[in-house]
């Protein structure tokens, strides 16, 4: 895996983050707020004559999601969502600010609760909408494209495949010991986790309404890596 062309972000998130408190107001009244957002920024698009595919198709979605919002929504799915947006967003302004290009970023996602969530009611997964709006908003010089790949029109397993193993290595990690419960994420933690230029790894917290980011940097003991058959798991 250190030999391929790509770059790992893993960010572990409290359980118990719940930043709305500091709004005053609910999970569900602040969801309804931010599409109320999203919609009055599609709108404006067709207002001032800006270009942009399907933007009233894009309206009717939100208006269906908002729909959903004001019944019974699944909250849990939003907030994963909204967390995957502001990274995605993210990322994509770094890239186009440090190219300085226009760039081409392509979102492949395996998060299929969320993707197939409402789908027999709206046009497109409403994620989609989230993280158009806000690569937009970060980006509003349009120095990009942005696309997204769904199972549903091509096979991408092996695209996810590698990020859900680092995944799974970093979930299973114990961060103050710095320990796996299973020897097949061992070369991972001592080959990939420890090369600041193939993985970054941070940790997101809710500490007295006051969010803290971790950034944990981890270092190789040993030079030579070790023969990782001698590790199995003792029963």
């Amino acid at each position: 895996m250190e030999s391929l062309p790509a770059f790992h972000i893993s960010l572990k998130i409290d359980k118990n983050l719940d930043y709305y408190k500091n709004e005053k107001i609910n999970e569900k009244q602040f969801f309804i707020q931010h599409f109320e957002g999203i919609k009055t920024h599609y709108s404006n698009h067709i207002n001032y004559g800006v270009a942009q595919p399907n933007t009233r198709m894009n309206i009717e979605n939100i208006k269906k999601v908002i729909t959903e919002l004001n019944n019974q929504p699944k909250i849990e799915l939003f907030k994963q969502a909204q967390i995957i947006s502001s990274l995605i967003s993210s990322i994509s302004k770094m890239i186009i600010d440090s190219t300085q290009v226009e760039s081409k970023i392509l979102w492949c996602s395996d998060r299929d609760n969320i993707l197939n969530y409402l789908k027999k009611s709206i046009l497109q997964p409403f994620v989609f909408d989230m993280i158009q709006t806000d690569v937009y908003r970060l980006n509003p010089k349009n120095r990009y494209h942005l696309d997204f790949l769904r199972k549903t029109s091509i096979d991408f397993d092996e695209l996810v495949r590698i990020p859900d193993y680092i995944a799974g290595t970093i979930s299973d990690l114990n961060l103050e010991k710095v320990s796996v419960s299973h020897e097949k994420f061992l070369p991972i933690l001592y080959s990939f986790l420890t090369n600041p230029n193939k993985s970054l790894v941070l940790s997101l917290k809710n500490n007295s309404n006051n969010l803290e980011l971790t950034k944990y940097d981890f270092k190789k003991v040993v030079t030579k890596e070790p023969n990782w058959n001698n590790y199995k798991k003792i029963k």
